[in-house]
């Protein structure tokens, strides 16, 4: 079923195209991975899609309905939640207090701080941060950062999750538990993933399509060995094509 949907969307800024006409579509209950080169439109496709900015053309659906235009608040309370490729934690908050935001105004809100408190004790379990529910938001290392953004995310109570560049200063151990855990908030939590990574190994092993864009178009589309092996999309990459 299709789940989230562009088409033909297009924005620019002043003479800069960041999209033009992309068109795409991510099912429920897939991983889809969206990967291009520096400046090739990605965090604008996000930010287009959560109503940051509204498209010059072209519609987002979500479930079938048109989101376009909405505020992005009403965005997260219709199911779709997000990181932010530079984490923005709110830094003289916890990382409780951070992640119970998340669940007092995301798509279930109750206005409870009990139950807020309880989810976001569930979450830091979850992603690993239990042992740093009392500490300042703003002193936590990269890895944990990223974890806190996710935590958050997931409190909003999603059913689609965009996952701007996740793994980002993660080591190679780090990036093997993201992955783990990309799996497991499909896997177990029923949570559709559309997710931008510049890790081309990791974001491979966990999609089941990836979607390509270069210069605000969309050049490609396919499972990861079609995209891997499609020679626009290693032009795009390596600046040359291989020969066949």
């Amino acid at each position: 079923m299709r789940f989230l949907e562009a088409e033909n969307v297009s924005k620019h800024f002043g003479g800069v195209a960041a999209l033009s006409n992309v068109s795409f579509h991510v099912d429920k209950g897939e991983i889809v991975g969206l990967i291009g080169p520096n400046g090739a439109g990605k965090t604008t496709l996000f930010n287009v899609i959560c109503c940051v900015y509204p498209p010059d053309s072209g519609i987002i659906k979500l479930n079938g309905s048109k989101i376009t235009g909405l505020k992005p608040h009403h965005i997260c309370k219709g199911g779709i939640a997000r990181t932010f490729q530079i984490t923005k934690s709110f830094g003289n908050m916890s990382v409780r207090e951070n992640i119970m935001i998340g669940s007092l105004f995301g798509k279930e809100s109750h206005g409870s701080l009990r139950i807020a408190g309880e989810e976001s004790r569930q979450l830091m379990e979850f992603t690993g941060l239990i042992g740093k529910a009392g500490i300042p938001a703003g002193s936590l290392i990269s890895a944990d950062a990223r974890r806190l953004e996710l935590a958050r995310a997931l409190a909003a109570k999603p059913e689609i999750l965009l996952l701007d560049e996740v793994m980002a200063g993660l080591n190679p151990s780090e990036v093997g538990e993201a992955m783990k855990l990309i799996q497991r908030l499909r896997n177990e939590m029923g949570i559709t993933i559309f997710m931008v990574e510049h890790i081309m190994k990791s974001v491979m092993g966990v999609s089941d399509r990836i979607i390509v864009l270069e210069s605000g178009r969309q050049i490609a589309g396919g499972t990861p060995k079609e995209v891997s092996e499609n020679p626009a999309v290693i032009e795009a990459y390596l600046g040359e094509v291989r020969e066949t």
